[in-house]
């Protein structure tokens, strides 16, 4: 069962595509590492999961419950 699953991650800044995540998931249980290059978005990543940064377009579920959160 997926504690946090998340679809269609995109963060656009200052005209730069800095994430375009099709899905993500967490597992109950699972230990999750997130690595990557400088650069690669890693703090973005974990910025647009704790609802910090502005989305284009957000769909989560967490827990089974459904989070809709449209910015144009």
């Amino acid at each position: 069962m997926a504690v946090l699953e998340a679809f269609d991650i995109k963060l656009n800044l200052s005209g730069k595509n800095i994430l375009d995540i099709d899905s993500f998931a967490i597992n109950e249980g699972q230990v999750t590492a997130l690595i990557g290059a400088n650069g690669a978005g890693k703090t973005s990543f974990m910025q647009v999961l704790s609802l910090l940064q502005n989305l284009l377009q957000e769909i989560c579920f967490l827990r089974e419950k459904k989070f809709i959160k449209e910015i144009f």
